[in-house]
């Protein structure tokens, strides 16, 4: 259960720290939405790093893009079981 709120919470404080090393950049409009593509891939992409999404999500994700998802090459995106003590 605690996994459950540490996982997204480590995602969105590396997007805090990345906002933060990047805020003396962002002086004109094109540097900010540079600022803000990455701050969105990383965030992205350590949710997935970090099997934030449950299988259901990741179901529904597929519906919504036609399965876009699965022809990349990417690692496995579905939890594994917890191991039993």
């Amino acid at each position: 259960m605690a996994s459950a709120v540490i996982r997204p919470m480590l995602a969105g404080l590396a997007l805090a720290v990345l906002v933060l090393l990047t805020r003396g950049f962002a002086t004109s409009t094109l540097t900010l939405i540079a600022c803000l593509l990455a701050a969105g891939a990383l965030y992205t992409g350590l949710t997935v790093a970090l099997r934030v999404w449950n299988v259901q999500e990741i179901q529904l994700l597929n519906q919504i893009t036609g399965g876009l998802w699965l022809r990349l090459p990417m690692p496995r995106l579905t939890r594994r079981p917890a191991r039993k003590a």
